[in-house]
């Protein structure tokens, strides 16, 4: 169980369809978590990131009065604070318009590359701006 921990915190990060937000907390609160828990970005990330996803105004509200769409760009934000080789996403833009799935597909396309990372995307529709090499139809 631990070396699968170990896993999980340095090579293997997850956005849920679920999110798994801490609701009490505020959005700042809930990134800064998760970067101290496996540091990879410095503090000053979260305000840039959340600059690029148009959440900066959310950063000290708490995730339980952010719409959903908010909270699904703070759960994409945390996945990408960690460390990670493999990034997984489940439905990762179920809750956002077409702007904002673009602008949080830039953002993981961007941290991908800087990692050279893999990404593995799962979702119920194909979406035109992922530029997939692979795709399976399960």
């Amino acid at each position: 169980a631990s070396e699968l921990a170990q896993l999980r915190s340095t090579r293997l990060s997850i956005i849920f369809q679920d999110l798994r937000l801490f609701p009490s907390q505020t959005v700042r609160q809930n990134l800064e978590i998760k970067r101290q828990l496996a540091p990879y970005h410095p503090a000053s990330v979260i305000d840039e990131m959340a600059d690029k996803l148009g959440i900066s105004h959310k950063l000290k509200s708490p995730c339980s009065t952010c719409s959903y769409g908010e909270q699904q760009r703070t759960a994409i934000i945390r996945a990408l604070l960690q460390p990670f080789e493999i990034l997984l996403m489940d439905e990762p833009f179920s809750h956002l318009d077409n702007a904002n799935a673009r602008k949080a597909m830039s953002l993981i396309l961007e941290e991908c590359k800087l990692r050279g990372a893999t990404l593995v995307f799962a979702e119920l529709e194909r979406i035109d701006f992922f530029p997939a090499t692979r795709f399976l139809n399960l």
